[in-house]
């Protein structure tokens, strides 16, 4: 999860991987006011236990910030689950700041 949300930040694009039989894709974007979304994208047979272990791993999160959502830009993929977050803007300044 720390790759893929590295990846997100510094490309500005959906970063995904498969794990473990499911696929997970993450999106980070500046909002209005400075707010830093982060839509993380689940698809797969999970059991229920498993989404709060995958999004537990997203750093610079609040582990009890996240809630169902949608990722508007794009058509939802059969099986899929969106969460959405905020995520650290001074996390996501240090992941900015990184040599490559």
């Amino acid at each position: 999860m720390p790759r893929l949300v590295r990846d997100a930040i510094r490309t500005g694009t959906e970063a995904c991987d498969e794990v473990a039989g499911y696929s997970l894709a993450i999106l980070i974007e500046r909002r209005d006011f400075g707010a830093i979304y982060v839509g993380l994208r689940i698809t797969g047979r999970l059991k229920v236990s498993d989404y709060s272990v995958i999004l537990a791993e997203v750093p610079g999160t609040d582990r009890d910030g996240w809630f169902i959502d949608r990722m508007p830009h794009r058509a939802e993929e059969p099986g899929e689950i969106v969460w959405s977050n905020v995520m650290d803007e001074a996390f996501v300044a240090g992941v900015e700041g990184e040599e490559g």
